[in-house]
Parts: C-alpha cells; structure tokens; sequence
C-alpha cells in the first residue's frame, strides 16, 4: 500500500508550520502522500499510515496543544509509524537558546514509541510577538534570527520515505490495520495492539492509562 502520512504541527507564529510543509514537500518529492495539518484540526489518525508530528519550543517544553495531541492519540500513535521534530533553538552552535532537547520529548519519545526526532533550529521575528513573548525574549536575550536549516528538514523528509519505503517493501502489510505487527523485520520498533488486553511479546510495555494497548518492541 502507498503510505499516506500526516504532518501535524503545533506553532505559535507559522515558524515551525513552515516546517511541517517542508517536510510534507519532501515527502512528496520522493513519491510519499503527505498531509499537513495543525494538530487541533486532528480528530481522528483513522486515514493516515504514518504520522510526523512537531512544536515550536517554549520555555524548552513543547506547546501544550502538541502534548495535548499525544495524550488524546496515543492509542492510535502507539500502532503507528511516528517521527517526531521540535522547532525552537536560537544562537550560535555553543550557546544555544535553548540548550537541550525539550523537556518533552524524552516521555513523548517513549508514549509514541516514535521511530526518531529531530530538534531544528526556530525563527524568532519580534515584530509579530505579543507583549508578553516580548518580555519573555528579552529576559533570555535570545536572538532575533532565523536559523530554520531548511537542508537538515529535507534530509529528515528523506530519510522518513526511505524508513516506509524500504519497510513496505520488505513487508507490504507493515502499515496495514488493525495488525501492524508482523514480525518481517529484525531492527526492532514494530507495534500491535493485543485484543481483550492478551499476552504481550516479550519486551512489550504497557501503556499507563490505557491497559487494553500493548506496544512491542
């Protein structure tokens, strides 16, 4: 089957929305449907095969609309191939602002069971900030620039189409509903739910919350 992914985004001033298009044009490029949406305008993950799902970086924590998306999906997210990218450092390479991977992301990583993140530098415009986001830059001294690397979001683009076209290839129904999990593979992170909460796979790790999922690794 040929891979319908959606790109979702969380961004507070179209910055890491830009991003999102790019990576959805750099799918697209190498013969992969892709769909961006913002991550509020999401229902339902019922339509798409793989899911790319980013934030801009606030006070080094993603946007609560984005952590929002993942508690509300990540029944759905756990069956699926996931990716994830956060948008928000600024400054140079060795002082950048803000210094780590967001605080999120660790957690995030493990409840999606996603396949990979990347953390890309943001864009910060101080004309199209509000008062308080004003106050906020200025008391970090975070720089007014834009450091979006616009090669690095291609390259990640293509190494998400090569991750599900080279699986695909080896096993065609990897994306397939309800059993993504068929074990045609030896590099790990494949996922499946357990119907009426069954025994798990050895290595499996049962979601907090929501008993009847069971992801295996």
């Amino acid at each position: 089957m040929k891979p319908r992914v959606l790109v979702a985004a969380a961004s507070r001033h179209n910055g890491t929305r830009d991003i999102a298009e790019a990576i959805a044009a750099g799918l697209a490029e190498r013969g992969v449907l892709a769909e961006v949406r913002d991550v509020d305008d999401v229902a339902d993950l019922s339509d798409y095969g793989a899911v790319v799902l980013g934030s801009a970086i606030y006070m080094n924590r993603w946007l609560a609309e984005a952590r929002r998306f993942v508690q509300i999906h990540v029944s759905e997210l756990c069956m699926t191939p996931v990716w994830l990218f956060s948008s928000g450092p600024l400054g140079p390479a060795d002082h950048l602002i803000p210094p780590s991977v967001p605080a999120d992301v660790p957690v995030l990583l493990r409840l999606t069971r996603a396949r990979g993140h990347r953390r890309f530098g943001g864009r910060l415009e101080m004309r199209v900030l509000r008062f308080d986001e004003r106050a906020l830059v200025r008391t970090i001294h975070a720089p007014e620039e834009d450091r979006r690397d616009w090669a690095a979001i291609d390259r990640f683009a293509g190494e998400i189409a090569e991750d599900l076209q080279h699986n695909l290839q080896r096993c065609p129904n990897w994306l397939a509903r309800p059993h993504r999990l068929e074990f045609c593979g030896d590099d790990g992170g494949w996922r499946a739910p357990i119907p009426g909460g069954g025994r798990a796979a050895p290595g499996a790790h049962r979601l907090r919350g929501d008993p009847s999922i069971l992801c295996a690794r």
